[in-house]
């Protein structure tokens, strides 16, 4: 764990722990707030509801005081006995109502009734729908009769709507001047009754909420709900233990939060007594107590946490800056030293106990470095060697190596040091260093080393001792190892090459010598080839010596053929050169009757052909061409003892890179001829020897001259080709001859070539392909067809050209190295040209990569060298689908 990490760590408690505590009371205290401030908001509401309605009932009671003072209300009342005075004095007395109605027009009646509380004179405010009914038989007027109180207050339903109001009743004592008595005590007259709409009240408890769901009401002492800010629950009775607990919370002592459990569920209640008869309550669900006590505490715990990060932080930064950051250039320096890096030094080094450890350091860094200059220098002059030196305990342990250890093993620095010697050498035993410590002495000798990838390296191992470090310390050895895979290698095609050279030369030899024997023979051969012939015309064809002249005649004519063969060993053979068709020739060998004779001594063996139809010619000799294709079909038929089946095929071949088989074969166009058989094949150690004159291992006396592989050999290299041989024992043998082809016509068969059916018509055609003779065929062909050919020597060069140009139709080479490949430009071709038509041409068969070209759009596929019949018809049969 980091430094930095731990007092972090270390710095939590001591910073976080005292925060929290200090937050929980915060938030504690300003929870008690906050229920304070809702207690003191409800106060507040209540009480201001409360003073507002005592003031409307003094203001009204007032009023019904200096009312009954009224002259006129006087007189009436005095002169009710008096039926026609009384008649007289109701106009004015409803006149003077009607002043009060309209000065209060919230006066529902203006009333004045009889001691027995009979109604004598009702002004009714019409346009109030609550007002007109009877309180004559209602209770109150006998509680206020009885009553020493000369004014009430009364809050009463009218039964006929269901709504409150307020009736406030005033006893008019009069001295009544008309009785008999002599009397001047004053006697109740009637009453004075004012009604009082009471939509007042309901607009100021709808108009003091608080909270989202505050509520506001009125209630009489019965518990009845005369207003509620809720208009829903006016009318509605409170149950009698609830309306205790309200009328409870009236109680001027109670400075706390009241809380009540109503049908709504737990509520904080405050109540206040207007009036003997009326209370006003104000509640709040208790939900909207815990909803400001969240609020308030995400305030305080947002301070906290942001007081927490700000002291943490400066802490912090102070910590980094005096300990850790002074403390991490130390660590720096100490990992590049852990490292190896011997400059490791530690910068600004402060006047404390950091400083004075960092001055130490560099002290000690400066010694090292010193001391490690000369093992830095023998480190370079390993690493710069070619070759891998281990040094090397005496029990095999790798102590130490240079970079060519790891390139040869494959691998690291840390992986080595835990292996021994042993494990890389695939014959030396445990004990061959303690033996070479016991018997020091130079050891060089060549080994296998086995990599990390298990690849066998030759290698050259040299040994020797190195002086102790110590005296008293073990000597340890120092182990060279040179890699000589590459002189093996070029000691190998050495050999190969000087094997080739022999057996040119061999040939050569042998040529020259044949060709000498040649001359000698045919001065021979004169005589006994022409005088057979004179001697037969002048014999009756019944002499006894007829048959005898015939065998001499025949072997004269045989020796000629050998004399032939010798000649074209001789490699002076061919002296005409022509252009042939290799069809034709293997047509005509197989129909000779040199073949019937040898199928005729081989029956159980049949010659199957298959042959290009649009193979190139060659230019040579059309009877060594015939005669080298005989001498294979008769070596293929002697080599199926049993019987089977001998194939031959023609093929237009391109090579575009020199292939390296039984002889080197260049860059260019061939045919390519191919035997193949299953007889008995060819033992590996024969190989190299079969076509040096007069080497078989056929049984003398039965196959011929043992000239006839020689002949085949002298043949093709007259003619500049090349011979590949592969055969297997027991499996057979394939003999693949390649002849340069050319693009000139057959003479005789020019008249039977019709390009007319193939013309073009001035199409424009792209030919792309990194070979310039290649292009310059294709574009001459195509010139002669008709069309209006363009050359490239690259895909990009191809990509380019169409981004500028236009053409019908691209003529692409599969394989052009160095970039793009066919399949390559084709596709980024199609991404500007989506519909550009194109023929693949490769030198090689059918790939996978062709297919894919195919696939994305190119019709056809040809096979290189160009013919003008091949690529005459794929490019008439696109262009035709296309203009179709």
């Amino acid at each position: 764990m980091k430094l930095q990490t731990k007092i972090f760590l270390l710095l939590v408690p001591l910073i976080v722990i005292p925060l929290v505590i200090l937050g929980w009371s915060a938030n504690n205290r300003l929870i008690s707030n906050a229920r304070n401030a809702i207690n003191n908001q409800m106060d507040t509401a209540v009480s201001l509801v409360a003073n507002q309605i005592q003031t409307r009932i003094r203001s009204v009671e007032s009023n019904a005081v200096l009312y009954t003072q009224s002259i006129q209300l006087a007189n009436f009342l005095l002169t009710a006995n008096q039926d026609q005075k009384y008649s007289l004095m109701i106009a004015p007395l409803l006149k003077l109502f009607a002043s009060y109605q309209k000065t209060f027009p919230d006066y529902v009646e203006i009333r004045v009734l009889a001691p027995d509380g009979f109604e004598d004179v009702r002004l009714a405010n019409i346009s109030v729908k609550n007002a007109s009914y009877d309180e004559s038989k209602s209770p109150f007027f006998k509680k206020i009769s009885v009553s020493q109180n000369p004014a009430h207050t009364f809050f009463i339903k009218n039964p006929d709507t269901g709504q409150y109001n307020m009736l406030v009743t005033r006893k008019i004592l009069l001295v009544d001047i008309t009785s008999n008595a002599a009397t001047s005590e004053p006697v109740l007259k009637g009453f004075f009754v004012l009604t009082i709409a009471m939509d007042d009240f309901q607009k100021q408890v709808s108009s003091h909420l608080f909270g989202e769901n505050g509520c506001m009401f009125f209630t009489n002492r019965k518990g009845e709900i005369l207003f509620h800010s809720d208009e829903s629950k006016n009318r509605s009775v409170l149950a009698a233990p609830i309306f205790s607990q309200f009328v409870k919370s009236c109680d001027a002592s109670i400075r706390k939060i009241f809380f009540i459990k109503d049908e709504s569920g737990e509520v904080i209640a405050k109540g206040k007594q207007i009036h003997p008869d009326l209370f006003v309550f104000a509640t709040l669900p208790k939900k909207e107590l815990s909803k400001a006590a969240t609020h308030w505490s995400l305030i305080v715990s947002g301070a906290t946490f942001a007081t927490l990060v700000f002291i943490f932080g400066a802490v912090f930064v102070i910590i980094f800056f005096v300990i850790l950051k002074p403390l991490q250039k130390v660590n720096t320096a100490l990992e590049k030293l852990g490292k190896g890096d011997m400059q490791a030094m530690i910068p600004e080094a402060n006047q404390d106990e950091i400083g004075t450890l960092s001055r130490e350091f560099n002290t000690m860094m400066e010694k090292l470095q010193n001391v490690s200059i000369s093992r830095d220098y023998m480190d370079a002059v390993l690493d710069s060697m070619n070759d891998t030196v281990f040094a090397v305990s005496p029990a095999g342990l790798i102590k130490k190596t240079n970079m060519g250890g790891i390139e040869l093993t494959g691998f690291t620095q840390k992986e080595l040091m835990e292996k021994s010697i042993m494990d890389f050498f695939k014959e030396y035993e445990n004990t061959l260093f303690s033996q070479f410590l016991a018997q020091p002495h130079l050891i060089n000798e060549e080994q296998t080393v086995i990599t990390k990838d298990l690849e066998q390296v030759a290698v050259l191992v040299s040994l020797s001792t190195m002086t102790p470090q110590s005296p008293g310390s073990d000597t340890d050895v120092i182990c060279v190892i040179r890699d000589i895979r590459e002189l093996k290698k070029n000691e190998q095609e050495k050999a190969d090459l000087e094997a080739k050279l022999f057996r040119l030369q061999k040939m050569e030899a042998l040529g020259t010598l044949a060709g000498g024997v040649a001359h000698d023979l045919n001065n021979i051969l004169s005589g006994i080839s022409a005088y057979p012939e004179l001697l037969l015309e002048d014999l009756p064809q019944d002499s006894p010596l007829r048959k005898p002249i015939t065998i001499i005649k025949k072997s004269g004519t045989k020796a000629a053929a050998v004399v032939q063969d010798l000649l074209t060993l001789a490699r002076r053979g061919v002296a005409t050169m022509e252009i042939v068709n290799i069809n034709d020739l293997v047509k005509n060998s197989i129909e000779s009757p040199e073949c019937e004779s040898i199928m005729e001594y081989h029956p159980d063996v049949a010659v199957n052909i298959d042959l290009d139809t649009d193979l190139l010619n060659v230019k040579g000799s059309e009877l060594h061409i015939g005669k080298t294709i005989m001498n294979l079909i008769s070596n293929s038929a002697e080599a199926m003892p049993k019987g089977g089946n001998i194939f031959i095929k023609t093929r237009n071949r391109y090579i575009d890179m020199p292939l390296f088989k039984y002889d080197q074969i260049t860059v260019g166009d061939y045919i390519v001829i191919t035997v193949t058989d299953m007889g008995d094949g060819i033992a590996p150690e024969d190989v190299d020897h079969i076509f040096e004159p007069f080497y078989t291992k056929k049984k003398m006396g039965r196959s011929g001259s043992g000239l006839g592989m020689a002949v085949v050999w002298g043949t093709v290299k007259d003619h500049k080709g090349y011979i590949d041989v592969k055969s297997e024992p027991g499996k057979g043998t394939s003999f693949d001859l390649y002849f340069p082809a050319t693009r000139e016509a057959v003479p005789k068969e020019e008249s039977d070539i019709s390009l007319e059916d193939l013309k073009g018509n001035n199409e424009r055609i792209l030919v792309v392909d990194d070979v310039e003779e290649q292009r310059f065929v294709a574009v001459s062909i195509l010139k002669r067809l008709g069309y209006q050919p363009e050359s490239v020597e690259s895909g990009e060069a191809a990509i380019a050209y169409l981004i500028e140009k236009k053409v019908d139709l691209i003529v692409l080479d599969m394989i052009m190295e160095p970039g793009l490949d066919g399949l390559e430009t084709y596709e980024k071709i199609l991404k500007t040209n989506p519909n550009q038509k194109a023929i693949i041409a490769s030198g090689f068969a059918e790939t996978e990569r062709v297919r894919k070209v195919q696939h994305l759009g190119a019709a056809q596929y040809i096979k290189k060298p160009y013919t003008p019949l091949q690529i005459g018809k794929a490019v008439k049969k696109v262009l035709d689908n296309y203009h179709s």
